[in-house]
């Protein structure tokens, strides 16, 4: 497969990495690249631990940038990296392959962006990088989650922070490159959610998806979010956090665009009534871009203008919201 220079440049970072880190067993990445071939355990990345910091702010804003692995060093700290970073219960291609599904909803994100380094950790992995990146009321709020869900909305959030690039969940497909999504100066891109414009957000009719979102490293909206959920997760009762019901308000959508919101808010770059019926298209707010409602879409409701799919597994039958599959608890 023919590699554009991005591509070329992302590689050479990660050879440079892999020379100058230790390795070990401690924190192992698995690491997805382009042809969808996955590197073998002797070529996993061990990151160098963080030490720990006195308080939340500190643990956020002032982490020297000398301290991020090598091959997420950006030449233009301003522009979102070329990365897709994903999490799943297993790391392994081979349970992917198990269902032949999930192997078409991952293959499209490589095929569809052959420039991006794809990244896929597993839940031991991520438990690691929180513990090992984030010590402190952070990892104390991360391990007091009861629930999978709830450790999983944290994390990716926690993984942008800090490596920037893009998410999306795994049952997801990507329709466009991610290059066309939008203005090359964006930092942070959220797409408006379909169909869920006016559930529980206290007078803002509009909810954004987190289950795809894009963002440069330590971007200020998610300090923000990650530091409002720390709080909240750490002052909740044991009731509020082992309930189901919760996870939506707790560590899903509605903190999460309720961050971004103000964040938009606070930069008085325009008011987001621009954007509540915003369905083709985006609207730029300073650094950020807003996607309309078409963009990320829903399964039988993507169109000709759609950038990603959404299969809403979580809605089946053995999904975490109809069953205790991914709400199970989960103890460190």
């Amino acid at each position: 497969m023919r590699l554009h220079i991005r591509t070329l440049s992302v590689l050479i970072f990660f050879l440079i990495a892999v020379t100058l880190l230790p390795f070990g067993s401690e924190y192992k990445r698995q690491i997805f690249l382009p042809n969808f071939e996955l590197k073998s355990p002797s070529e996993s990345l061990s990151l160098v631990a963080t030490p720990p910091k006195q308080n939340l702010s500190s643990e956020l804003v002032n982490t020297p940038s000398r301290k991020f692995p090598l091959i997420f060093q950006q030449d233009n700290p301003q522009t979102i990296p070329a990365l897709i970073v994903r999490t799943w219960k297993n790391n392994d291609k081979r349970h992917l392959a198990a269902d032949p599904r999930w192997t078409q909803w991952f293959s499209t994100w490589t095929q569809k962006n052959p420039g991006h380094l794809h990244i896929l950790l597993d839940d031991e992995e991520g438990r690691h990088f929180v513990a090992k990146r984030f010590p402190g009321k952070i990892a104390q709020a991360y391990f007091r989650l009861p629930l999978v869900v709830q450790r999983a909305d944290f994390l990716r959030y926690l993984l942008l922070w800090y490596f920037g690039g893009v998410y999306s969940d795994m049952d997801t497909s990507c329709l466009k490159p991610i290059d066309e999504w939008a203005p090359k100066d964006s930092q942070l891109i959220a797409g408006l959610e379909v169909g869920v414009w006016t559930q529980g957000f206290e007078g803002n009719n509009v909810q954004l998806t987190q289950w795809t979102m894009s963002v440069v490293p330590r971007h200020p909206a998610y300090t923000s979010l990650i530091e409002t959920l720390t709080e909240s997760i750490l002052n909740s009762s044991n009731e509020t956090l082992h309930n189901k019901d919760n996870v939506v308000r707790l560590t899903g959508p509605i903190p999460y665009t309720k961050a971004i919101l103000k964040y938009l808010e606070s930069q008085k770059v325009g008011s987001t009534k621009e954007i509540e019926d915003l369905v083709v298209g985006y609207k730029v707010f300073g650094d950020v871009t807003i996607l309309g409602a078409a963009s990320f879409s829903m399964a039988g409701a993507d169109r000709a203008d759609s950038y990603v799919r959404h299969e809403y597994t979580g809605e089946w039958g053995d999904g975490w919201k109809k069953s205790s599959n991914y709400a199970k608890e989960e103890h460190p």
